[in-house]
């Protein structure tokens, strides 16, 4: 096997993996991700700490931001963002799986 292939092996390993890790934090946390979805459309707004970093997320109208304090100045720089459904019911469905895929980025890091 040629390294080109090994290495495209490998990425290939790290998004299952990464998926997997998704699916078992969204499993885990649903109840958590469920209340913070309905804090995070109420105030628009919702921030917290994880491994150490602080982050935010920012609702506005159809669209979800991730930011997250980074070393060595400690601003929130943005991390993702997420196109959302205008209905609130696609909304309550989705989000749960943005905190899910938020939080696997920085517990992989």
């Amino acid at each position: 096997m040629t390294d080109q292939h090994r290495n495209l092996s490998d990425e290939s390993n790290g998004d299952e993996s990464f998926d997997q890790l998704c699916r078992e934090l969204l499993s885990v946390n649903l109840s958590r991700y469920q209340l913070q979805t309905q804090e995070l459309l109420k105030k628009g707004r919702l921030e917290g700490e994880l491994n150490g970093y602080k982050f935010a997320y920012i609702l506005a109208k159809n669209e979800c931001t991730f930011t997250i304090a980074l070393p060595p100045k400690l601003e929130m720089q943005q991390q993702a963002t997420t196109h959302l459904h205008w209905r609130k019911s696609k909304k309550l469905q989705y989000i749960p799986l943005f905190f899910a895929q938020c939080e696997a980025a920085i517990l992989v890091d």
